[in-house]
């Protein structure tokens, strides 16, 4: 029997990903390679669960670009690696990342004026989005972890700026 896979989630805080992000970039820079590569500048010794869940991560807050086995780093993970502190490019590229996965931008969306408590989100996770409860708290740690980036990146709070940009429709269970 077959079991239903729920929805996409980043199995990282945008903080780690943009470690990986880096981590890639030392290693290879702007160049393209393999998501075996990828992996391997990450630690891991084959694609696995952990190795696989990093690069989806990675890729779903945009810092990575390429199709199919092929990897690069993304303009915006340059923008965030290689811009300096505080730069309104660096700042603008770090709430774009955050924003990126489907489901912090539903979350923004659904709490656009403050980030409730963890089980007011959980719920939320759980009886509307179709997450199983492991699902629902990992994504609440990744994402008060992205928020809490954001904010002290550029002294902001990003729930308020991103219900003006999500689709009603990027989140399905």
């Amino acid at each position: 029997m077959a079991t239903k896979r729920g929805p996409s989630y980043p199995a990282l805080g945008l903080g780690a990903a943009i470690h990986r992000a880096k981590q890639l970039y030392d290693q290879d820079g702007k160049a393209q390679t393999t998501q075996d590569v990828a992996i391997q500048a990450w630690g891991y010794t084959s694609k696995n669960g952990a190795s696989l869940r990093t690069l989806s991560a990675v890729r779903q807050y945009g810092l990575l670009d390429g199709g199919g086995d092929r990897v690069r780093v993304s303009d915006r993970a340059l923008a965030i690696i290689l811009e300096p502190q505080g730069s309104a490019e660096r700042v603008r590229a770090i709430r774009e990342a955050a924003e990126s996965p489907a489901i912090f931008a539903a979350l923004m969306k659904e709490y656009p004026d403050e980030v409730p408590s963890d089980a007011t989100m959980i719920a939320h996770l759980v009886r509307r989005l179709g997450f199983d409860g492991v699902a629902a708290n990992r994504i609440v740690e990744a994402f008060r972890e992205t928020v809490d980036l954001v904010k002290q990146s550029s002294g902001d709070d990003i729930t308020s700026s991103a219900q003006k940009s999500a689709p009603d429709d990027q989140i399905a269970p």
